[in-house]
């Protein structure tokens, strides 16, 4: 007959068992789940990886695009012999770039899932497609040899295919845009992913433990160095390819803020316009390379000339925007005279200056700014010229200011 200490001691024995086998059940049912959220996790970090891959692919592939457009339409309206032709060098590199933009919204195509998704492809895709349907009547207008139709077929190129491959710029802007918050999204649920998994590890208990933590942590590296990548990508997509400063989304986006702050500390703020002169003449006469280095230069030397709090983006070609907050139209004319000694191979610049009034929009500022650039270059370029407005009713001549004539264009007019 038992006595009731051993019944306690049989009683514990099998508590203890029991628990025992549930802990052991219950390590491999946390360590199978984990694992299942760990493969989870990878696919998500795949997939993001492979979103931003198509970002990217897909912004250098319609820059390629645009490039070897401009290379062939000029060969065709400059008459160069054989230009139509499919096999022409310019014309066969549009086509195969052509080619390789619409596999590339192929791919982005498989990655879309929701309708919102879907219509913005949709709205790069057609405009592509139509793009490629003008193009083709260009084409085979310019090989029908006849003089009217040629005529037309230039109207279009200079026209209409301008505006058509703006448009395509903008919609693939937005396109990348929603692949690269995409790719951000995928990698969000990947960290919650990562920290069910580590949940679930910490149950497994003593080695598993010590091995998935080890997993996890480099899981979480990843996704650290994932983050670095986005990081990198955005800051791609607001620099400008070739200068390395802000692009002209940057300013787009930069200078309402800066004028709203300037509202509300009532600080003056100044929009300068600066366009380098003659530069056309400077691509001719020493090539496009050149032209890229002279742009890419003066752009970091002036860049490195202004205050932490001034902006400096390329507005478009070889044409660039300064906006200067807490600074009069005189103290900026005085930082626009300094930037002339850092303009390389003696070339000139003009500047169009113009003060925020405190009330217009953005853009009003902006265009007295570019309207009183193109009266410095009327004037005979390397000057400054103060907005009309900002006058207040003065003579044009006491508000021009010229810069200093000691360094002349090198290609004169």
């Amino acid at each position: 007959m038992m006595t009731s200490s051993q019944n306690r001691d049989r009683f514990q024995a099998a508590v203890s068992i029991v628990l025992l086998i549930v802990f052991f059940v219950a390590s491999i049912i946390f360590g199978w789940l984990g694992w299942q959220a760990s493969l989870q996790q990878q696919t998500k970090w795949r997939e993001a990886n492979r979103l931003t891959y198509l970002g990217l692919e897909t912004k250098f592939l319609a820059a390629d695009f645009n490039g070897w457009q401009t290379a062939y339409a000029f060969d065709v309206i400059r008459g160069v012999s054989g230009a139509t032709d499919d096999e022409a060098f310019s014309r066969r590199h549009f086509l195969d770039s052509s080619q390789n933009f619409a596999l590339e919204l192929e791919q982005i195509r498989s990655h879309l899932t929701q309708e919102s998704e879907l219509e913005r492809w949709s709205h790069v895709h057609e405009d592509f497609q139509y793009y490629m349907d003008v193009d083709q009547q260009v084409i085979s207008a310019y090989r029908t040899g006849d003089e009217q139709a040629i005529q037309r077929a230039n109207e279009l190129v200079l026209g209409r295919e301008i505006d058509l491959f703006t448009q395509i710029s903008h919609s693939t802007e937005e396109l990348i845009a929603l692949v690269l918050n995409l790719s951000n999204q995928t990698l969000k649920d990947a960290e919650v992913s990562a920290n069910v998994t580590y949940r679930l590890m910490l149950l497994c208990g003593g080695c598993i433990l010590f091995l998935l933590n080890f997993a996890v942590s480099r899981a979480n590296r990843f996704v650290t160095y994932q983050r670095k990548l986005l990081h990198k990508i955005g800051k791609i997509a607001h620099t400008d390819g070739l200068t390395g400063i802000a692009n002209r989304r940057v300013w787009d986006d930069e200078l309402p803020k800066l004028i709203e702050q300037a509202a509300l500390k009532e600080k003056p703020l100044t929009v300068v316009i600066l366009d380098l002169d003659y530069f056309k003449k400077f691509n001719d006469s020493k090539g496009h390379q050149a032209g890229d280095v002279l742009l890419r230069t003066t752009a970091q030397a002036w860049n490195d000339q202004l205050r932490s709090g001034d902006l400096l983006a390329r507005y478009g070609g070889e044409e660039f925007g300064m906006v200067l907050p807490k600074c009069s139209p005189e103290n900026a004319f005085k930082i626009v005279e300094r930037l002339r000694d850092w303009v390389p191979e003696q070339q000139t610049f003009s500047a169009g200056i113009a003060q925020w009034d405190g009330q217009e929009k953005p853009e009003e500022t902006v265009a007295r700014a570019d309207e009183a650039l193109y009266r410095a270059k009327a004037k005979g370029r390397n000057r400054s010229e103060f907005a009309k407005e900002y006058t207040d009713g003065e003579p044009e001549e006491a508000v021009v200011a010229v810069a200093s004539p000691s360094a002349g264009p090198e290609f004169p007019a």
